[in-house]
């Protein structure tokens, strides 16, 4: 819960001091949101799939990462 209300929070920030930085922060969100409701599912659907979504999930995390790395290059603090 800390990682999604701190990932919200800079994408406010970002978005209101219109940084360049905002598309990619959006995009972060997106790929987490999407991540955290494949996790969520992945116990329901482990029984009925061999795989179920435990490797969506590690996937999109590492998106996520990419995003908000891309986000802090393009800050070029």
């Amino acid at each position: 819960m800390a990682a999604w209300t701190i990932l919200l929070a800079m994408c406010a920030h970002s978005a209101v001091l219109k940084l360049p930085s905002t598309p990619a922060l959006v995009a972060a969100a997106d790929s987490f949101a999407v991540s955290m409701s494949l996790r969520q599912l992945d116990l329901p659907l482990c029984s009925d799939r061999r795989w179920g979504t435990h490797f969506a999930w590690h996937v999109l995390n590492a998106v996520t990462l990419g995003w908000t790395s891309w986000a802090t290059e393009q800050l070029e603090l």
